[in-house]
C-alpha cells in the first residue's frame, strides 16, 4: 500500500514535458523603427516586431555534418526596440522531434564583411536575430535517417523586465554561487554551535 501511495505521488509530482525552447534575452544597443528594410532587397529573412510578434512554420530539418554542423539557418530582423530596453528571441518546438539548435542577436555592424547583412554604416545598422537548426538523433529506422520528418517551430519576439534578463547574466549567477558558499559556511557553523549546546560542549 505504501509502495502504490509513492508511486501515486511521483506521478503527481511528474512534469510531462511537450515542447523543447532555446531563448536568448538582451539590452537593446539603439531604437529601431518599422519598416526599416525593404523584403525586395532581403528576400531570405523575415521581420519580428510588436505588430507581428511571432511567426509559426514547418520547417525540414537535415542532418549536419563535422565541417558544417547546423544544416539550415534563419534570420529576423527584430524591429520596434528601444535603445536601454530589454528583450527576448526565443524559438519553440514540439520534444518529439530532436534538433541541434543555436540561437543567437547581432548588430548588422558586426557581422563578417562578407555576410550579405553585413552593414558597415553604423547610421543604417540593423538588429537580427538568427537561428541555426539540424536534425539531432540516431535512430536504427532507415527512414527517418534519411528523411528526417518535418517540424512544427514558433519564433517569437517579446519585451522582458530587468529582473527576468538580470536572472540569465553572469553575473546573477555568480552572486547566487557566492551566496550560495557563505549561506552554507554560515549554517555548518550555526549548526555546530547547536550541536555543541546540545550536548553540553558549549558550557
Amino acid at each position: 500500500m505504501i509502495s502504490v501511495s509513492i508511486l501515486l505521488i511521483i506521478s503527481l509530482l511528474t512534469t510531462f514535458v511537450s515542447a523543447n525552447i532555446e531563448q536568448v534575452r538582451f539590452l537593446a544597443p539603439f531604437t529601431t523603427t518599422t519598416p526599416s528594410y525593404s523584403q525586395h532587397d532581403f528576400p531570405l529573412i523575415s521581420e519580428l516586431n510588436f505588430q507581428v510578434p511571432s511567426v509559426i512554420k514547418t520547417i525540414y530539418p537535415e542532418f549536419g555534418n563535422l565541417s558544417v554542423p547546423y544544416a539550415h539557418e534563419e534570420w529576423f530582423l527584430l524591429n520596434d526596440l528601444r535603445k536601454g530596453s530589454f528583450y527576448e528571441f526565443r524559438v519553440c518546438w514540439t520534444a518529439n522531434n530532436p534538433l541541434d539548435v543555436k540561437i543567437g542577436v547581432i548588430k548588422a555592424s558586426k557581422l563578417d564583411p562578407s555576410h550579405e547583412l553585413y552593414e558597415p554604416d553604423p547610421t543604417r545598422d540593423r538588429f537580427y536575430g538568427f537561428i541555426k537548426y539540424s536534425s539531432f538523433y540516431y535512430t536504427h529506422i532507415r527512414e527517418l535517417m534519411d528523411h528526417p520528418q518535418p517540424v512544427k517551430i514558433h519564433y517569437i519576439f517579446s519585451k522582458c523586465t530587468f529582473l527576468v534578463a538580470l536572472g540569465d547574466s553572469v553575473i546573477m549567477q555568480a552572486l547566487l554561487v557566492v551566496l550560495g558558499v557563505f549561506g552554507w559556511k554560515y549554517a555548518s557553523l550555526w549548526y555546530y554551535s547547536w550541536l555543541r549546546r546540545l550536548t553540553g560542549g558549549g558550557k
